[in-house]
């Protein structure tokens, strides 16, 4: 059932001949999964396959529904192999905050963001293959030089020798008493005028319709300016300005201007692709799971699923 409704999304993908950039968000999306390949690019347990995990018969563009369904049915494949970490690792992605500037991040529909909130039982699937992987195992470096090794059984022979160590030992722990609070932090990055000059720069660069104050386009924009931090959120702002409305507020007296901030505001262009995602799409339910599919997969999904009818359940 799951390898039919894999193939269903792959061969759908593949005849529409989609592109980048050209009006829908597509995401690129391995055909057969890169952790299966020998040469990976990406951090991880090397797989069997020989040959070119992005090579272009083997990738696809996906809407972000239909790549989140994509790696869920990939885990029902793969869940009783060696790959059942790492299937379910990539499905729990989906509901893992990335970077701000991550390009989901600042693409996502709220037909999407719904969707992601209405499959989040998944999430669970892939926290599970991930406990289960880690069951026996502990990260570990070698006693000697500290260098990583990975995650070992705690019975492996090296282990058990004392030649790789869990990476705790032999690390101070802190000094609990010690008051951390404010300029005592190591931290600690005080707040200049020339800072705050620069914050609201990145307000005037978060703006909607010149008129809303959008708070996740700010926290793009100022990870983009305050390079020089290695680390910086919009929670560094809020312990010098209070709070976003006090932001929004200094910002309006500063510039003489009369921005509002209204964290349930979408531009007129987002409430259109809201719509238009979301009439493309359809319910189905057997009593118990829901799913949102394509309209125009409907009578092949009905067809193939027989347990599966059109609607959807609040059980």
């Amino acid at each position: 059932m799951y390898k039919q409704l894999y193939k269903e999304i792959i061969d759908t993908a593949k005849l529409e001949k989609r592109k980048k950039n050209v009006g829908v968000y597509y995401e690129s999306h391995h055909v057969v999964p890169e952790f299966m390949f020998k040469n990976r690019k990406r951090t991880g347990p090397a797989g069997h396959l020989d040959g070119d995990a992005n090579s272009v018969d083997n990738l696809v563009l996906l809407t972000f529904q239909e790549h989140l369904m994509a790696h869920y049915y990939l885990y029902e494949i793969l869940k009783d192999t060696r790959y059942g970490y790492s299937a379910g690792s990539a499905l729990q992605f989906f509901f893992i905050k990335a970077t701000s500037n991550h390009v989901r991040q600042r693409t996502l529909s709220e037909v999407d963001k719904e969707f992601l909130d209405k499959m989040a039982h998944l999430r669970e699937i892939g926290i599970a293959s991930i406990s289960k992987a880690r069951t026996g195992k502990m990260p570990v470096v070698d006693a000697v030089t500290r260098k990583k090794i990975g995650s070992m059984p705690i019975d492996h022979p090296r282990v058990l020798s004392g030649e790789w160590v869990h990476h705790s030992t032999g690390k101070k722990s802190p000094n609990s008493g010690r008051n951390q609070q404010g300029v005592n932090n190591a931290n600690y990055r005080k707040m200049t005028a020339q800072h705050l000059d620069r914050v609201f720069q990145c307000v005037e660069k978060s703006l909607i319709d010149d008129t809303h104050f959008s708070l996740k386009n700010f926290s793009i924009n100022i990870k983009l300016e305050f390079t020089e931090f290695r680390k910086i959120s919009i929670k560094w702002i809020m312990n010098h300005l209070t709070s976003v409305e006090n932001l929004v507020a200094q910002y309006n007296h500063r510039m003489t201007a009369n921005i509002v901030y209204d964290p349930y505001y979408r531009s007129i262009t987002q409430r259109n692709n809201a719509s238009k995602y979301s009439q493309m799409y359809a319910w189905v339910t057997d009593g118990t799971t829901n799913l949102r599919i394509p309209k125009s997969d409907m009578s092949t999904f009905l067809t193939t699923n027989t347990e599966y009818k059109n609607g959807r359940t609040n059980a």
